[in-house]
């Protein structure tokens, strides 16, 4: 197993969710937390950042911080892989491709919209609506939209319906 630093884990963890909590890092032995999301300030990332409430093991609430990548320098999404990632393949190796088709929404206000969108939102039904809730399919949204190369090959699957 190959060693990483503590910015380097919560860079990877910012890439894959989205954002990053305190708990998460004190999981992992990351007691500096805002340390780290200084230095990546410093290098062109931008944060929203809220206290939320967490139950602890002992059945009382608590707060926790949660720092919300909204801005992630272009240097730290370019991996050198120049393939094109087709939405279908995002949603199955996400495990929710069963889930976007059957949320799927034709009749949906916003349908038209989601054909012509050029930078493919996955915001193809009302998420608040779905049973995996709004929460779940923006931090997948996030994900998708920090893809460089994209397809939504989606629109002919589900054409097809």
């Amino acid at each position: 197993m190959s060693k990483i630093t503590q910015k380097q884990w919560v860079i990877n963890q910012i890439l894959k969710n989205g954002h990053i909590t305190r708990n998460e890092c004190l999981k992992v032995y990351i007691t500096r937390l805002s340390s780290i999301i200084n230095k990546l300030e410093k290098v062109g990332f931008k944060f929203d950042a809220d206290y939320f409430k967490v139950e602890t093991i002992f059945g009382n609430n608590a707060k926790d911080y949660k720092y919300t990548c909204t801005y992630i320098p272009e240097e730290y999404l370019n991996d050198g892989n120049n393939e094109v990632v087709k939405l279908s393949d995002f949603l199955q190796e996400n495990n929710c491709y069963d889930k976007f088709i059957k949320n799927f929404d034709k009749e949906w206000d916003w349908y038209d919209a989601w054909l012509s969108i050029d930078d493919y939102s996955i915001y193809a039904f009302n998420w608040n609506e779905s049973p995996e809730g709004t929460e779940f399919w923006s931090n997948l949204d996030y994900k998708w939209y920090n893809i460089k190369n994209k397809e939504n090959d989606m629109i002919e699957i589900i054409e097809n319906l």
